[in-house]
């Protein structure tokens, strides 16, 4: 038989440039469309809770400019933010993002303006901005968004406040202590952190920029008691920050449907009904996937990646196989071997429907999309080598290996091409067991080159030395995942 030609995309499916352009128009009008929603909302509620719901009184005399002054420069502060929280997005979920950020926004908002009434200007919760950001979006467009905010409130509060030189002073030095705090939360988070963690991380802060703030009221000439008042309603700033994003953050990522750290590690429980069917139908593949998900989740903070993700998507790829488990050669624990009966053709089948199942019960269980495209892409367009040798070998012909491939898509993102390598990886070395590290080593870089050689990471953009970051991490820790044991006498 001849050796057919790889298959590729029919020209229907990829789209052209005027479709591109078609969709980056309808992109801009959105966020347009969002700047202004977000503005106006600001504007409306400044006006109601400053004058009292006198609309008339904002479009009359004077006030008109400072209206379209207002709306103007909110504008320019939110499109800044919404331009630099557009580049640094994923594509796919831009608009569902920017939606998110205006929302974030405009609470923000809100919750500063009514603090600093009721309570104290010093009292500013400026910093819950930058955690939600943070938690739900990225770290960039968190730091961002601090900035954008203090502005916004510094511009709200200079047409509430009567002018005058002390008034100003204290309102400057409000707003940067407590943009500061937002600062100096997001530079004490790190990767690994807990509820727990992220809230002492938070009254930290506030513990911080406490004295901090006694320096800046000094310097805006503040005397006596009021020094140790505005000190302490900085941290009851930070307080009520670290408090608020506890109810506010499982409603974003419900409505939203964002994936965050928290989330992520909470799928990784045990008590997940996923996990606890694979454990009990599948426990070849559990004990699999957890060896995959713990070096997926060092690879990703080798290369830089979210290690909560690498470890979920470790845990999750291979649920596929909760249909027809005993198809899959580590949970054949008697022996038996269904293949046997079967022709090749059929075998491959029934082994490269695990992702496009894995997906679909991914879905069905409202995980995360992320966790199901990883399930999907996790082979890639890989050969099941075994069958299509065996197929050979019945044939007695050259077979084209494209009827012996999974699927797809390839990898398209670098923690899915992570999860590939690690899953070939743990394979590989339980089945060759190499008794050295210069045998493992042999191993890892011949499985990786055949896939580099299939080019399974072209999609995605993984580097050689994220790629070589990865195999001296596998080659660390996979020696005492699989460590020996003394033999007993019996």
């Amino acid at each position: 038989m001849r050796k057919k030609e790889r298959k590729t995309a029919p020209p229907e499916t990829v789209l052209n440039a005027s479709e591109n352009e078609s969709g980056q128009s309808k992109l801009v009008a959105l966020s347009f469309s969002i700047l202004l929603l977000v503005a106006l909302l600001i504007w409306v509620f400044i006006t109601l809770w400053f004058s009292g719901g006198n609309f008339k009184g904002a479009f009359t005399g004077k006030e008109t400019l400072s209206t379209i002054a207002l709306i103007g420069v909110l504008l320019f502060l939110l499109a800044a933010l919404y331009a630099f929280s557009y580049n640094n997005a994923p594509e796919k979920s831009r608009v569902k993002v920017l939606i998110l950020i205006g929302v974030v926004v405009l609470i923000s908002t809100i919750l500063c303006t009514i603090c600093a009434d009721v309570l104290n200007v010093y009292a500013m919760p400026i910093s819950l901005c930058a955690v939600l950001l943070c938690l739900l979006v990225n770290m960039k467009v968190a730091l961002a968004g601090n900035v954008v905010l203090s502005q916004i409130l510094l511009i709200v509060f200079m047409i509430k406040t009567p002018f005058s030189s002390e008034a100003m002073t204290n309102l400057a030095a409000s707003i940067f202590c407590n943009t500061m705090s937002g600062f100096v939360l997001l530079f004490l988070l790190s990767r690994n952190y807990t509820r727990i963690k992220f809230i002492l991380v938070g009254l930290i802060a506030g513990l911080v920029m406490s004295p901090f703030a006694a320096i800046v009221t000094v310097a805006a000439h503040s005397t006596g008691l009021d020094i140790l008042y505005n000190s302490i309603w900085v941290f009851v700033a930070n307080v009520i920050s670290v408090v608020l994003y506890m109810p506010l953050l499982p409603i974003f990522e419900s409505i939203f449907n964002m994936v965050t750290d928290f989330k992520l590690d909470e799928l990784c429980s045990f008590s997940q009904p996923l996990l606890k069917r694979l454990s009990v139908e599948a426990p070849g593949t559990f004990n699999h996937s957890l060896i995959v998900g713990n070096l997926a989740e060092n690879c990703a903070i080798a290369v830089g990646e979210n290690p909560h993700l690498a470890r979920a998507g470790g845990y999750y790829h291979d649920v596929g196989k909760l249909k027809n488990p005993e198809f899959f050669v580590e949970n054949q624990m008697r022996g038996i071997n269904p293949h046997d009966e079967l022709i090749p053709e059929v075998s491959v089948s029934m082994i490269t429907k695990h992702t496009k199942n894995g997906a679909a019960l991914i879905r069905e269980a409202r995980l995360p999309e992320e966790l199901a495209q990883i399930a999907l892409q996790h082979h890639g367009t890989s050969p099941v080598n075994y069958f299509y040798y065996k197929a050979q070998k019945i044939t007695e012909g050259n077979l084209a290996d494209d009827e012996y491939c999974y699927d797809g898509p390839k990898p398209q993102t670098k923690i899915a091409a992570i999860i590939m390598i690690c899953d070939t990886i743990e394979a590989a070395a339980r089945a060759v067991s190499p008794d050295s590290r210069e045998q493992l080593m042999d191993l890892i870089d011949n499985l990786v080159k055949d896939k580099l050689d299939h080019g399974q990471f072209d999609e995605c953009s993984i580097t050689m030395n994220d790629i070589r970051l990865i195999k001296e991490t596998i080659a660390d820790i996979l020696p005492s995942v699989n460590h020996a044991r003394i033999k007993y006498k019996k």
